[in-house]
């Protein structure tokens, strides 16, 4: 487990936030969005420490949404790293026009199901 993840954990076990069991994910997608604007706002600002605040915020709000469904989100960011390794067809990255690295045709997408619990199904958050 990464210093992130193992930081995020001891943050939710201080405040008694749960992990691995049923919580509303509304509220988890309305923090990712809060956190996605306030770093964006901060780009436009041009402070590099407000910026490095806020992409922290975003990456604790991640984690917290992974600890609490019980996804291993360091295996699913390594994961997903080898796969965009794969947008390098001959060595030289597929590029849109404006700098975004794209699917090139040697991309291969990450097999997510190693970092997610077998028996922790999503359809468990859908109207019980």
């Amino acid at each position: 487990m990464s210093r992130a993840a193992r930081l995020v954990r001891k943050f939710h076990r201080a405040m008694g936030l749960p992990a691995r069991e049923r919580r509303d994910t509304a509220l988890r997608r309305t923090l990712l969005s809060e956190e996605a604007s306030e770093a964006a706002d901060a780009l436009d600002t041009g402070d590099l420490e407000a910026v490095a605040k806020e992409l922290a915020d975003v990456v604790v709000v991640a984690y917290g949404g992974a600890i609490e469904l019980g996804i291993d989100l360091d295996r699913a960011i390594r994961l997903v790293m080898a796969s965009n390794m794969t947008k390098l067809p001959n060595g030289a990255p597929v590029l849109r026009a404006d700098g975004k690295v794209t699917k090139g045709p040697n991309y291969s997408p990450p097999d997510m199901s190693s970092c997610v619990p077998a028996v922790w199904e999503y359809a468990q958050f859908e109207g019980e």
